[in-house]
């Protein structure tokens, strides 16, 4: 499946060009040579003005810090265009990249250019596509569409009542139709709940052992652990220390979706864990157990009771000796070049998920639902309102041109770690008026010397190779970058 975006105007001149993006995929627009989606006709278009990630039926435009902004108009609305959903708008120092979901005839203004989006009708229950002929019969509610396939299978007032309970928090049974767009067959915790549950452990622990939501893969199994105390929150979950029935020490990580998990995703989530959870080295965590318990993802892993790379800067002052930086990098990367070689990359390297044990031994957290969560369309829809990271580990080709990215792109994120243990700074500078994913854009890389001058000229030359932009001129590979530290 896929969604058509087409030109149709520009600066008042009629033009017919059409972008095609295919279901699971972004597309940044702009002027840049990088954007696949090119606009160079227009002036004042910026050369990197917004992008649109497609995960059906929700489809996202974001802006990325454009200087005239980005607008959309709903294709009901009448009248002269108004700044609807989307638009680059000035709050306090901070420029906020708005984002807008699209639907089927909605108009996007960018500069002088007006495009209309052409998105496929989706069954809300299988998510498969239903051909325009067939809309006005299967369409069983405002905006809800069933499928001749699953009409036959399904009772349409019984799905209705489960459409009714879908509209409803899990946990408070609050409306949720102005929290979430294109509700779907999934089970959803409204914003309120999830912060309330981080912290109360009990609430938690109840809202993953409810078995009423039929879409549920393993129903109860959250069950045999018992949630102890809260590790750490992250851009993908929260994190909490617990026991198996046997007493076994283990790490627990939730995730609380911020849009419905709707059941073909779950499904291909879980079955894409089934076949790589057995993993093991002893660079990388260990996956225990997992599973989806009625409103939420969980993933049981090994305990490491050392900590996290930004505990330890944290004690340390921010900075770490070289052979110890040299020591964790190394250790990392050995456990990258085994991931790579499953064609596991990992797209959210940190700090904070490159884990130690008792014996100092680094081990690569998160190593899967990264890339699961973006193909799910989950990216940044983990516990809103939790995280407040700089995306600073993040290499451009990330925001820029997403399929572009490869090992490589670890790569450069294992580098950024590395400066910043050198340097107790992030290789970009985050300045207050300008949005943190406009510098990942548009922000050169400080070179590691500019920042610690004591360092070798060696040990720059390794460190800023890893950071470049280009990524052909970066290290091409996990093990290039190891032979490289290796000769420090």
């Amino acid at each position: 499946m896929k969604i058509n975006l087409h030109v149709v105007e520009i600066a008042g001149n009629v033009v017919r060009k059409t972008f095609a993006i295919e279901n699971g995929e972004r597309m940044v627009f702009g002027r840049s040579s990088h954007c696949v989606g090119r606009l160079t006709e227009d002036d004042r278009i910026s050369r990197r003005h917004f992008r649109v990630e497609v995960h059906l039926p929700e489809v996202k435009l974001r802006d990325l810090g454009s200087r005239h902004g980005t607008f959309v108009r709903d294709q009901s609305e009448e009248g002269e265009e108004e700044r609807y959903g989307i638009k680059k708008r000035k709050i306090g120092k901070k420029y906020s990249f708005s984002v807008a979901y699209l639907g089927n005839g909605d108009k996007i203004r960018a500069g002088k250019t007006l495009l209309e989006a052409d998105i496929p009708t989706c069954c809300w229950l299988c998510n498969g596509t239903i051909p325009e002929e067939n809309k006005k019969v299967c369409q069983i509610k405002p905006g809800i569409y069933l499928c001749v396939q699953c009409t036959h299978h399904q009772v349409p007032a019984k799905i209705l009542k489960q459409i009714n309970t879908y509209l409803q928090c899990s946990s408070c049974g609050q409306n949720i139709a102005e929290e979430i767009p294109n509700p779907g067959a999934g089970a959803y915790i409204c914003k309120a709940c999830r912060k309330q549950a981080v912290h109360e452990i009990t609430m938690m622990q109840g809202l993953l052992t409810k078995t009423e939501d039929v879409w549920a893969q393993k129903p109860g199994v959250i069950s045999d652990y018992q949630l102890h105390r809260l590790l750490g929150i992250g851009s993908m979950g929260v994190v909490y220390s617990g026991r198996k029935q046997d007493n076994t020490k283990i790490a627990i990580k939730i995730m609380l979706p911020k849009i419905a998990a709707r059941a073909f995703y779950k499904q291909q989530f879980l079955e894409n864990l089934s076949k790589y959870h057995h993993l093991k080295h002893s660079n990388i965590i260990s996956y225990l157990d997992f599973g989806f318990a009625s409103t939420g993802f969980y993933l049981v892993q090994e305990y490491c009771k050392g900590h996290s790379v930004a505990h330890l800067l944290a004690n340390a002052g921010g900075k770490l000796p070289l052979e110890q930086v040299k020591n964790i990098l190394i250790q990392a990367l050995e456990g990258l070049i085994f991931l790579h070689q499953q064609k596991i990359f990992h797209r959210d390297l940190k700090p904070h998920n490159l884990l130690l044990t008792e014996a100092n031994v680094v081990k690569i957290g998160d190593w899967f639902i990264s890339n699961e969560f973006e193909n799910m369309g989950f990216s940044n829809s983990i516990m809103t309102g939790m995280i407040g990271d700089l995306p600073g580990y993040m290499p451009r080709e990330q925001l820029a041109n997403f399929e572009q990215m490869n090992a490589s792109s670890d790569v450069w994120s294992l580098a950024a770690i590395g400066y910043l243990m050198i340097t107790g700074s992030l290789p970009r500078n985050f300045q207050e008026d300008i949005h943190p994913l406009a510098a990942v854009l548009e922000e050169d890389v400080v070179p590691i010397l500019t920042r610690n001058p004591n360092i070798s000229q060696k040990w720059a030359e390794v460190i800023d190779r890893g950071l470049k932009d280009n990524m052909e001129e970066r290290y091409s590979s996990a093990q290039e970058f190891l032979k490289a530290l290796k000769s420090l």
